[in-house]
């Protein structure tokens, strides 16, 4: 009677094991599929950003190029505008001061 009573209990141990290793496997495996679909959105999204930033360095580096020539033939047309008009700059303004040495002056 107690081998049929633990053959039982095993029997129960060994079916209830089954269905619970059944359940977690079934669990990992939809884990694994909604991880495989996230690491994928994730992946498209960084080639997305990869491109839209590429052409964001694009696009800013043109409007650089855009703005040294503007702001080149800006100057060149400011330059020509005071040279017409005679405007001094600064620099210009400025007299060149000569140092004497003491040396040079006794001689």
């Amino acid at each position: 009677m107690q081998t049929d009573s633990s053959l039982i209990h095993a029997d129960i141990f060994f079916f209830i094991t089954t269905i619970a290793v059944i359940i977690v496997t079934l669990i990992v495996i939809v884990i694994l599929f909604y991880s495989a679909r996230i690491a994928r959105n994730v992946a498209e999204i960084s080639d997305n950003l990869k491109k839209e930033s590429n052409e964001m360095l694009a696009d800013i580096k043109t409007f650089r190029e855009g703005l040294v020539d503007r702001g080149l033939k800006f100057v060149s047309m400011l330059d020509a505008l005071r040279r017409f008009f005679g405007v001094k700059t600064k620099a210009e303004k400025k007299k060149p001061t000569r140092k004497i040495r003491v040396e040079d002056a006794q001689e």
